[in-house]
């Protein structure tokens, strides 16, 4: 049986049934949200009636095939009944029911209604990984049937206990800054950030000025193992900021009483893009190549870290790909074809590398790139790693593959180079198989993505290497 909100009015949130579906069409096509699929047996929708029967209220969700996911829509509230709290009531009935459906994240489009989402805790999210993630909810096929898909913006956040423990880490933090600073900090809405902790936006509360202060953002980590390098990256991040590296400054660094850590830092307003093409592709290579010589911890050293995995941990490396089957062994032998040279040639050491630089920790602002975040896996060595992370990418145009390869070559040589495109590759396929081991869909179309892409990779060193240019330059 469904379960019943009450509701300020005479009626009762409940599901919706066939006789329902005209009016609910009518509601929908008022708010200007879509209809596709409110029929589906896949969607499940509930609806407020006034005293006189009036529909006032929707909401609802459609699950992912394995359950993993839901895609909340169809949430409206009447005319004369917003700003009262009533839409926020309605999103958090569906999210409430589609994690008691055993969704552990949710997902959205809502091109006008960002900020509303960002209270409830939504956050900014690749339009690809939505629709990766949902392939066959109804709003995503019309979507992409009817070419509406590339003007939509997804949203995401995650669902149950992982969100409401990142949410009370938030709290902590803010009550222990408050102690540090000697001054009151509001917490805010949840905003963009890594898979690995939460970002929330924070205002500095102000007695002496009648002109808010600007917000800067809290992030936090949920793993005490991950914390101390979030404190030992603060000083990593003052000696690249010097150098004119662009990435927001670190305002606070501390540690709650749990030991988790947290940094609050400047709030940039840019987006990450979603496709990398030549012109995105040239605004990245110039951002890496500014990491030349920077060195900005050598006792946290990636070179050394890369060649660790690939020849004493190998073993650990690969058996998350060998576990996928067929496609993953292709993998892994073009990997290990790539790696060859691995621990025969000299790898440089005083780049900077930021450990994780993919497009959606590079914020973009009129073509350009306004900064890069989440960047406290921060070390030294060569470049060429954060080369090969950002060819791990899902949408890059083929010139675009070409000019990052190149990039990559000149950066550290093809052989080291090649060995950062291996352990970047099976590296993301373990990271996706833990995280994920029963989405089989979803990992196997990871790994089919990066053999073809280790394919490529490989070809264009080779023409590199018949041109005398596999050498670093």
């Amino acid at each position: 049986m469904a379960a019943a909100l009450p509701t300020d009015e005479s009626g009762d949130l409940r599901a919706v049934g066939v006789a329902d579906l005209d009016d609910l069409r009518v509601f929908l096509g008022e708010a200007d949200l879509t209809l596709h699929g409110i029929d589906s047996d896949t969607v499940q929708l509930w609806i407020e009636r006034a005293a006189d029967g009036r529909i006032v209220g929707s909401t609802g969700f459609e699950l992912s095939e394995d359950g993993a996911h839901a895609l909340i829509r169809s949430v409206a509230v009447a005319d004369g009944r917003r700003t009262r709290g009533i839409g926020t009531r309605l999103a958090r009935f569906a999210l409430d029911e589609a994690a008691r459906s055993g969704a552990a994240r949710a997902w959205l489009f809502s091109r006008r209604s960002g900020p509303f989402w960002q209270r409830l805790g939504f956050v900014g999210a690749d339009r690809d990984e939505l629709t990766a993630a949902l392939p066959n909810a109804q709003q995503v096929r019309r979507f992409s049937e009817t070419g509406q898909l590339e003007h939509e913006v997804a949203w995401s956040r995650p669902l149950g206990d992982a969100f409401e423990r990142l949410t009370a880490i938030a709290v902590e933090a803010t009550a222990d800054l408050e102690e540090r600073t000697g001054r009151r900090w509001r917490l805010g809405g949840q905003v963009t950030g890594g898979r690995q902790g939460g970002v929330w936006e924070l205002r500095p509360e102000s007695q002496q000025s009648a002109v808010p202060a600007a917000p800067v953002v809290l992030k936090v980590a949920s793993d005490p193992a991950w914390s101390s390098q979030v404190v030992r990256a603060a000083a990593a991040v003052r000696t690249v900021r010097r150098a004119g590296y662009p990435t927001p400054s670190w305002v606070h660094v501390g540690s709650t009483s749990a030991g988790l850590g947290y940094q609050v830092q400047e709030r940039f307003d840019g987006r990450p893009v979603s496709d990398v093409t030549a012109s995105e592709a040239t605004e990245l290579i110039r951002v890496v190549e500014s990491q030349r010589g920077l060195d900005p911890d050598p006792d946290r050293c990636w070179s050394d870290f890369v060649v660790e995995q690939l020849t004493d941990q190998a073993g650990d490396l690969i058996a998350a790909a060998e576990w996928i089957g067929p496609a993953g062994n292709d993998l892994v032998r073009r990997c290990r074809l790539l790696a060859a040279e691995c621990g025969t040639v000299p790898w440089p050491r005083d780049d900077m590398v930021h450990g994780d630089f993919r497009p959606a920790n590079v914020l973009f602002h009129d073509g350009g790139v306004q900064a890069v975040v989440d960047i406290e896996a921060i070390g030294s060595g060569t470049r060429a790693v954060d080369y090969a992370t950002l060819l791990s990418h899902e949408s890059i145009a083929p010139g675009a593959v070409t000019m990052l390869v190149g990039a990559g070559i000149r950066a550290a040589g093809s052989a080291v180079f090649g060995a950062c495109v291996a352990f970047a590759y099976l590296d993301l396929v373990r990271f996706s198989v833990g995280r994920a081991p029963d989405r089989r869909d979803d990992v196997d179309r990871t790994v089919a993505l990066l053999s073809d892409r280790a394919a490529v990779v490989m070809a264009t060193i080779a023409r590199a290497e018949g041109a005398g240019l596999s050498h670093r330059g």
